[in-house]
């Protein structure tokens, strides 16, 4: 595939912005501008002069390969002449961290080379519609499972938001959706639901793509999350009353004694701790992978030492009598 030699872009012949002969060889151009920079001074071109007429093209290549540059392929809508592409390409191009900005009217495709630390593809789209243009975008609403409080609405908005193709993305915590604006040229649904899920959630999606059938889908699945939780809240509060009866015989006297042994209260509390509990484990993991903690995080630790400990006694009681501790378990606290 042949190189702008202005920018060092790859260019496809078909879509090329222009082309000129130098001692009997063809260049190709990504835009316009690139090839009237070539026109006035082809020699100084071709030798590695980068630098003629706008400095931002000498260091495309440069800022790529050291990774301060991010490239991104626009699709545009709303150009009819040449006059069109030169105009969002020096809007694009005047903005502060573009390295350049090039538009091919044929192809309607605007090429960027960005620094990512400095705007986003957000910045980007809005530009090019603030010069009476357009970008095209979808927007799509995602229910998402699993959140459980507000820092979980701030993880996945930076995962989509960091997702590539992503122009804009924000999560109601009250309706569990998360509201996204796309390049579809850019990315897709499957993209999306990765990034969620990578995040340490999960993305209800329908294969059919059709807002009723998400509609449908979502209602269901959020029947199926509320049967199982009432499941486990009243399987958990019933074993849970008993726990904490037995851990307290000096409360309630008249407990059966078997429901005081240490052994009997372990057994009971399990189930309750890592199945009932299971939701808040998962959770406390997705945060820990990216380093962060949450309210799942709170809830698996702080039931974790009073559960750890409990078993801890049980199993090595030779040790706290000699340190000194009072036997007592507090599986009533874990569960």
């Amino acid at each position: 595939m042949p190189t702008d030699p202005i920018c060092g872009m790859e260019v496809e012949k078909e879509t090329a912005a222009g082309n000129s002969s130098y001692e009997g060889q063809e260049y190709y151009f990504c835009a316009v501008s690139c090839k009237e920079k070539f026109d006035q001074d082809p020699a100084a071109a071709l030798n590695g002069d980068k630098a003629t007429g706008n400095g931002s093209h000498g260091s495309v290549k440069a800022a790529v390969s050291e990774g301060e540059g991010e490239r991104v392929d626009l699709t545009l809508e709303g150009m009819t002449c040449a006059s069109c592409a030169a105009h969002i390409e020096e809007g694009l191009g005047d903005l502060a961290g573009v390295f350049q900005a090039s538009v091919n009217f044929a192809a309607e495709k605007a090429t960027v080379v960005f620094d990512p630390r400095k705007l986003g593809l957000a910045d980007l789209v809005k530009s090019v519609g603030d010069l009476g243009y357009r970008v095209p975008t979808v927007k799509a609403n995602i229910p998402v499972q699993g959140m459980s409080c507000a820092s979980c609405v701030e993880r996945i908005e930076t995962a989509l938001r960091e997702a590539k193709g992503v122009a804009s993305a924000t999560v109601n915590f009250a309706t569990e959706t998360a509201a996204v604006e796309y390049v579809p040229a850019l990315t897709g649904m499957a993209d999306l639901a990765r990034a969620i899920r990578e995040a340490g959630y999960e993305p209800v999606l329908e294969e059919e793509g059709k807002e009723g059938e998400i509609v449908d889908r979502q209602k269901v699945e959020h029947e199926r999350l509320l049967k199982r939780l009432r499941v486990k809240l009243i399987t958990s509060a019933i074993v849970g009353l008993g726990v904490m009866m037995g851990s307290t015989p000096h409360l309630f006297p008249w407990m059966p004694g078997f429901l005081q042994n240490f052994v009997v209260l372990w057994i009971l509390a399990t189930p309750i701790q890592f199945w009932a509990g299971g939701q808040f484990y998962a959770g406390a993991w997705a945060a820990l992978k990216h380093r962060t903690a949450n309210m799942n995080t709170l809830i698996a630790v702080g039931t974790s030492a009073a559960y750890l400990y409990s078993v801890a006694l049980i199993l090595y009681p030779s040790f706290f009598e000699v340190e000194g501790v009072a036997r007592a378990v507090y599986f009533d606290t874990s569960t």
